[in-house]
């Protein structure tokens, strides 16, 4: 459970039961282990890429810039994609064509013993009730022309895959002879549709997973008298990885299944089934009076190759980008579907670079601390590999944002912190709530949209010495890059339960404390928007009043910024602070403020 939900017992004490993922019980996280694989979760599709590419189970980036995206298809990636992408605040339409959301998950969730994949379904509804930025769409087949109507600047299409009927799969590279118009082969897909085969019927596994032994259960539950054939060597071998593969042969053997390994089809007609032998070629005769098919699944891929079938990064000039995810490109678990839904709602409007799209870890001798700087070459003009003793200073001013390497260390004959244009947008008009969270409001029981973060310092004087009673007033735009001000020409939603602003005073050690969201970037004008930034502003009697803007280190954003630009490189190491994430808690910032005396 706590791999579906590593939050699961803050939301407990929270009182948030509907927000708690619960695992399925697939058990794909085991089967990592098994195979020697990556970790991965049904659930969960943060799973495992917390560290390799950054992804945080409860947060995600907000969108750079409004847009309006339509999801086609409401399966497990249709409705990861739809929450994932509502999340991060894009205006969302999703369309599902049958009466009913879940897709596959739906579908499977109704044969025996897969009541709990249903979960995956229930959990995104539930988010997704919650996001007045996502519309669903039930009964709303889309065919091209209906996609090119609506006018979304993305389109996702997430249409799953069906079942093959002519038994085309690992064994039988061609299909089998006979199969694809024959009325007495059926599919998965006609089981979950409610259409039974009668009488005696062979369940034919080219495929080795779950659904095979699980259309065996429900006809054997039925009354039909099944017999199992497989080409492996063991029933189900997927079992095996995921721990079910004595279960599945117990049920089977309780039902009256008869089972027969390494067997392949060598023809079919009338009510005859020939099968032969994977390792001796001998022959033997089964009574069919139909067989079920499961060997392999097409992409359901018709709207996508209407649409033009675009490489899914260039979009066309004036039109909607094109992208397909899930099952509809590549048919796979529910979990790769999840997993898929989910990479493609965080890379969405992000600026992608042409390198590995995920960290590596290398090991290094000796001190690997030492090693970090030392490839870092000049830090402030100073060579690293003579292991001279760097101040903080120097660290400042190489360019490295000295609050986020030494966490807690006062400045010590520092330079004032630069300041940076107010802005048109302080806070004209007083408000009730100025406390230090301002990822709620009081009074309201829904907290911001957005990543949320800490931020922490001291408010300290040039020689290093803490300033207490200072007062500080912190204010910044909400996850869409809107101000809650009048003047902001943002046509951004705005957050009723952001605060957007917060003052706060210093303590005995000159320290401060703020809890708020990452502010999303804004056009300013043509060719220029404004990277995520924090306003301060920070006072005291006997000082020099400071009004300055922090950065977030790492933003593409930054590099093309105007006001970032202006400073030099030691100044825009004090304004740029590098977050450290934290298992279960809000990533952490550390932003010293250094004031001159008057």
């Amino acid at each position: 459970p706590s791999i579906a939900d590593p939050f699961l017992p803050r939301k407990i004490e929270e009182g948030r039961l509907d927000d708690i993922r619960e695992c399925i019980g697939c058990n794909v996280c085991v089967s990592g282990d098994n195979t020697v694989s990556p970790i991965r979760c049904t659930q969960n599709p943060s799973m495992g890429e917390e560290w390799r590419k950054g992804w945080h189970p409860e947060r995600i980036k907000p969108c750079r810039k409004p847009a309006k995206v339509l999801v086609v298809g409401g399966g497990p990636a249709g409705l990861e994609a739809a929450r994932a992408l509502g999340q991060r605040g894009f205006e969302v339409s999703l369309a599902e064509a049958s009466k009913e959301l879940g897709g596959r998950v739906s579908r499977e969730a109704r044969l025996p013993g897969l009541a709990e994949w249903a979960r995956v379904r229930d959990w995104r509804i539930g988010q997704i009730s919650k996001m007045p930025n996502v519309a669903t769409y039930l009964d709303s087949r889309l065919e091209a022309d209906d996609v090119l109507e609506f006018g979304a600047d993305h389109v996702v299409v997430a249409t799953g895959a069906r079942w093959r009927r002519d038994g085309f799969g690992r064994s039988h590279g061609l299909g089998i002879e006979n199969f694809e118009s024959n009325p007495r082969v059926f599919t998965p897909d006609d089981l979950m549709d409610g259409r039974l085969p009668e009488g005696e019927v062979v369940v034919f596994d080219d495929d080795g997973g779950y659904h095979a032994t699980v259309a065996a259960e429900l006809l054997a539950k039925a009354g039909r008298r099944v017999h199992f054939v497989t080409p492996e060597d063991v029933v189900a071998p997927w079992g095996q990885f995921t721990l079910e593969y004595r279960h599945v042969r117990k049920r089977l053997a309780a039902l009256g299944v008869q089972v027969q390994v390494s067997k392949v089809i060598a023809g079919y007609e009338g009510c005859a089934l020939r099968l032969e032998d994977a390792w001796s070629g001998e022959v033997l005769e089964l009574p069919a009076d139909a067989v079920v098919s499961v060997t392999a699944r097409n992409p359901d891929d018709v709207l996508f190759q209407a649409l033009g079938g675009r490489d899914a990064g260039q979009p066309e000039a004036g039109a909607f980008s094109l992208h397909r995810i899930g099952d509809c490109e590549a048919p796979g678990l529910i979990a790769h579907a999840v997993y898929a839904g989910h990479a493609l709602a965080r890379a969405l409007g992000e600026v992608g670079d042409d390198g590995v799209p995920f960290r590596r870890h290398f090991h290094h001798g000796g001190n690997q601390a030492w090693y970090w700087l030392a490839t870092c070459g000049r830090l402030g003009g100073t060579h690293m590999n003579d292991r001279t003793r760097l101040t903080r200073r120097q660290l400042v001013q190489g360019g490295l944002g000295a609050v986020a390497l030494v966490a807690g260390a006062p400045l010590l004959a520092a330079e004032p912190t630069p300041t940076q244009t107010e802005g048109p947008f302080f806070p004209k008009s007083d408000q009730a709530d100025k406390d230090l969270d301002m990822t709620r409001v009081e009074g309201r029981s829904e907290a911001a949209l957005g990543e949320v973060i800490e931020i922490s310092g001291q408010v300290l004087d040039e020689t290093g010495a803490p300033i207490a009673g200072a007062l500080v007033d912190v204010w910044q735009a909400n996850s869409h890059g809107r101000y809650d001000h009048e003047r902001d020409p943002n046509p951004a939603p705005l957050d009723p339960n952001f605060q957007g602003w917060a003052r706060l005073t210093t303590d005995a050690e000159g320290r401060y404390r703020v809890r708020t969201i990452k502010p999303g970037a804004y056009p300013v004008g043509e060719g220029w928007s404004r990277p995520p930034h924090i306003h301060f502003k920070v006072a005291k009697r006997g000082f020099r009043e400071v009004t300055t803007q922090m950065y977030f280190a790492g933003e593409p954003l930054n590099d093309v910024d105007r006001l970032w630009n202006s400073l030099s490189p030691g100044e825009r190491g004090q304004l740029t602070v590098a977050f450290e994430d934290r298992i279960g808690a809000a990533p952490t910032g550390s932003f010293d403020l250094v004031l001159a005396k008057v």
